[in-house]
């Protein structure tokens, strides 16, 4: 088939709601996310709603435009963000795209010579039950007039391709759509965001195309994941909901410098925070004891893991414990708000000699790798300490086995989280992601007694996929023990 992907795009029809169906029928999907034009290889999973309507717009165009089916477009645009479903492919099964060349166009002289790089992820998809896996879109809530019932019917099957201009698509009109996993948001709060269209993007479409122009980009609409009940999955005592800041001006921040920003945060936090909530901020009761509850954690987001990584941070973090109650969120929100200069929405960090730098709230919707959520947060097995983990215990003295007496208490500190026992624990001073620093380059934890803690790099490779974040050891809660997800040689050394 000459490795060209082929598709086939059901529309679903009911009186009370209105679904678009799909399947990949070479069983793999290839789609890159937007970056503002520029070349990347960060795949886009699942296929966002923007990419479908543009099929059938560009069908539209192929019949002409009648009216007819131009109105049939514009009901669509005015519908509120679908619902989706997508088969959930954990992260370590998307492989980075291959570098694939295609000259350049309409580019004058000698340059016309020069070929452009491109990327295409290519993200294989599983079959359920012996079938190929479908995709959905869902608006639940639509009503089709049945006039429009016959029009979506010619539009689907004049839709050639969806994205890609290699993805192939058949298209037909079915009755029963399928369970959403992905449903449209309007909290401060998401697991994605993808781009949607709304009313009048039919119309900027046909003025962009007939100009020779790339369309302005969609808007971005929030969405959480509605995993089903037998979606078994892993994780540890963390919410991936992270609360992320980026620093914007300062001094240089080093991995080395970790435990002195994370406690200037923590201390900007605590003291607006309320009383009630202490322990929930700063891992200690009432009574000055640390609590043996999970508590929020501080951790440093670098650029790591990438070819060109130096480790330096590019911004903070505030990770909450899975199960803390919307009351409990609130009071941390409200103390971030306090911390907040209320002119500037800045959050200014002292760290002594490590410096000081400006923060404020990540909003961004296509900010750098380091400061996205999943990637601290994807589904993977395999994971390479950012920074240091941190024993629980000393070794007794003149212990002839490190090694193994650390990868025994790596084993006790995943067991506790309900994790699975690792399948492999590779243990170094030298961290397998590129730009992290070597482990004596970042100060010790010190026990109550004074003594050094023992710190080491390590990667850890476990039987099943596991959720981010993942945090281990005794340094969790102050940035030490962070690990990022490994999906490629390209992000270790």
């Amino acid at each position: 088939m000459n490795q060209q992907k082929v598709l086939i795009l059901t529309i679903r029809v009911n009186k009370k709601m209105f679904a678009l169906e799909w399947e990949y029928l070479t069983g793999r999907a290839v789609a890159r996310e937007y970056h503002g034009g520029h070349n990347n290889s960060v795949p886009e999973w699942p296929p966002h709603p923007e990419r479908v309507f543009q099929a059938l717009v560009a069908a539209c165009g192929t019949l002409g435009e009648p009216e007819t089916h131009s109105k049939a477009l514009f009901w669509l645009e005015t519908q509120d963000p679908p619902f989706i479903y997508a088969p959930d492919i954990p992260d370590d099964q998307i492989p980075f795209a291959p570098d694939t060349y295609v000259p350049v166009n309409d580019v004058p002289g000698m340059e016309c010579s020069k070929r452009q790089d491109r990327t295409f992820p290519s993200i294989p998809l599983p079959e359920i039950s012996g079938k190929k896996a479908t995709c959905a879109l869902i608006w639940p809530d639509a009503v089709l007039d049945e006039n429009l019932f016959e029009v979506f019917d010619q539009l689907c099957f004049a839709v050639t391709h969806i994205g890609h201009s290699r993805s192939l698509v058949r298209i037909k009109v079915a009755l029963e759509p399928q369970s959403p996993n992905w449903m449209p948001s309007t909290s401060i709060q998401a697991d994605a965001f993808f781009r949607v269209p709304l009313k009048g993007r039919f119309e900027t479409l046909r003025s962009s195309f007939s100009k020779g122009e790339h369309p302005p980009v969609a808007r971005y609409q929030a969405y959480v994941r509605t995993p089903s009940t037998s979606d078994l999955r892993f994780g540890g005592e963390f919410d991936d909901h992270l609360i992320i800041f980026r620093k914007i001006t300062g001094d240089s921040m080093l991995l080395g410098s970790t435990l002195a920003f994370t406690e200037a945060l923590r201390g900007s936090i605590l003291s607006k925070i309320e009383e009630g909530r202490l322990e929930l901020v700063s891992g200690h009761g009432g009574d000055g004891a640390p609590t043996e509850k999970t508590h929020i954690a501080y951790v440093p987001l670098p650029f790591v893991g990438d070819k060109h990584a130096d480790g330096h941070i590019l911004g903070f973090a505030l990770v909450l414990p899975k199960h803390v109650s919307y009351t409990e969120k609130d009071s941390v929100w409200k103390a971030i708000a306090s911390a907040l200069d209320p002119e500037t929405e800045t959050l200014r960090l002292v760290a002594g000699n490590s410096g000081t730098c400006l923060l404020v709230p990540e909003e961004r919707l296509e900010p750098p790798l380091g400061l996205r959520k999943k990637t601290w947060c994807a589904r993977a097995r395999r994971w390479g300490s950012a920074t240091p983990f941190v024993l629980d215990r000393m070794p007794p003295r003149r212990h002839s086995d490190f090694d193994g007496w650390s990868a025994r208490q790596i084993v006790d500190a995943c067991e506790r989280q309900g994790l699975p026992i690792p399948e492999e624990i590779s243990i170094s001073e030298v961290s397998s992601l590129r730009g992290v620093p070597h482990a004596r380059e970042f100060p010790p934890l010190l026990r109550k007694d004074g003594l050094k803690r023992w710190h080491t790099h390590v990667e850890i490779t476990f039987p099943v996929p596991i959720e981010g974040p993942l945090l281990l050891g005794a340094g969790r809660f102050r940035g030490y023990g962070l690990f990022k997800p490994v999906f490629s040689k390209r992000e270790v050394e």
